[in-house]
């Protein structure tokens, strides 16, 4: 009998399954069929414009409206497209708290919304105030929220984005916002606010350095398409690697690298080259990072320091503990092509098997190389060793992310 149960049990539970799914794509085809309008810098979709410009004629009359449950959506995200150049620097703590609330309470209940049909998680079981309790009326923001009975549909058009739930219009808004801020804002006063921050542990070094990058990039419209890396920066994110409490952080400050090193000037050394990145990307790779060798070329001038580091770290024992085969040729593919362009397998064959000879192959081949010429580039980092002692000094002198947290902060928003 209960062999019974169970067999109907699954089959009932596929046909759900089935239907589910078949919903789905009939919900992503009326999406195709209708996209809804991105508000941005350019675009109103539709909003009142009367509105939202007299929303935007102070920071706490913008507060007030972004974060408002009586704002239409489209108003709404219009006006935080625009609020970079209104709401300050100083509010970044603020914009953030507010988020993190958001997110406490999304994960709560959702605000009663559905995932996104091409989500690859499964769609919420239950009910949304099935984790809530007796609890289902909320205070978020200052303002009473009633978590819905049952769940509503991830909204897909603009209708249904204009009947969604006013929080979940807000936590779309603030995520806006703060692109906005980054984006318009001053950059110089951005990163002052940022670098103020409490950098304590990887999820607050982590958060520090996504978002001194995102100032980075957001100057590249007025330094020539290359983004602007600060001395205080670069401090930080050393001393984030140097610090016991946040240095596992260092997979956040290897992928930001191919930004800094793309920076022709580097301020504070006067150099057209840029030992900041070079000094930073040293430290990564002491971790055993293997995720800063691919930025390598983008070096505006040769890293002969970074190279013989990175030639060294490939070839030894140590590489092949957390690294497999292929990342190891991979790695070692990018040096050699360094060494000699002409003497590279640019690109490997696809569906090689793990240990494919292919790979041992290019290994050897940059170990012969390396045999060869590395007392050259030994040489070349002896010639450099001066310049690099003399930016990491300079860099030395920054505090931020050293030892203690500075002003308490909001807790940081997780990426």
């Amino acid at each position: 009998m209960r062999g019974c149960i169970s067999i109907v049990t699954s089959l009932l539970t596929l046909a759900l399954s089935v239907e589910a799914q078949s919903r789905d794509r009939d919900r992503l085809y009326l999406g195709m069929k209708n996209p809804a309008c991105q508000p941005s810098e350019k675009a109103t979709c539709g909003a009142d414009m009367q509105i939202v410009q007299a929303a935007l004629k102070s920071p706490f009359a913008l507060w007030d409206f972004i974060t408002s449950p009586d704002v239409g959506y489209f108003e709404r995200l219009t006006a935080a497209s625009r609020a970079g150049k209104v709401i300050p620097a100083t509010w970044i703590p603020k914009l953030l708290a507010a988020q993190n609330e958001l997110q406490k309470e999304k994960h709560l209940h959702e605000f009663g919304v559905q995932r996104y049909p091409l989500s690859e998680a499964p769609q919420y079981f239950g009910l949304p105030r099935d984790r809530v309790g007796t609890g289902i009326k909320r205070t978020i923001l200052g303002h009473p929220f009633l978590v819905p009975e049952k769940w509503i549909d991830f909204p897909l058009t603009d209708e249904e984005l204009k009947q969604s739930p006013w929080p979940f219009q807000v936590n779309r808004a603030l995520a806006v916002l703060r692109a906005a801020i980054i984006r318009d804002g001053d950059p110089k006063q951005n990163d002052a606010v940022i670098l103020n921050f409490p950098c304590k542990d990887v999820e607050t070094a982590s958060l520090l350095v996504s978002l001194t990058t995102q100032v980075a990039a957001s100057q590249e419209k007025t330094t020539q398409d290359k983004p602007y890396v600060p001395p205080g920066v670069f401090g930080a994110w050393l001393n984030i690697l140097k610090n016991p409490k946040t240095e596992a952080a260092h997979e956040y400050v290897a992928g930001m690298l191919d930004q800094a090193s793309a920076n022709w000037d580097c301020p504070g050394t006067g150099m057209i080259r840029c030992p900041m990145a070079e000094v930073v990307a040293l430290e990564v790779l002491k971790k055993q990072d293997r995720y800063v060798i691919p930025q390598i070329p983008r070096f505006h001038e040769y890293p002969h320091t970074l190279f013989l580091a990175a030639a060294r770290f490939v070839l030894s024992p140590e590489y092949r503990q957390h690294n497999s085969l292929q990342d190891q040729a991979n790695d070692a593919n990018i040096l050699l092509y360094l060494t000699n362009s002409s003497n590279v397998d640019a690109v490997f064959p696809q569906h090689l098997a793990a240990d494919d000879a292919t790979y041992q192959r290019v290994v050897q081949s940059f170990a012969e190389r390396f045999k060869e010429w590395g007392s050259i580039y030994v040489r070349y980092a002896e010639e450099e060793r001066p310049l690099i002692e003399r930016t990491s000094r300079f860099l030395s002198k920054f505090t931020t992310c050293r030892t203690a947290p500075g002003p308490k902060q909001p807790a940081p928003l997780k990426e």
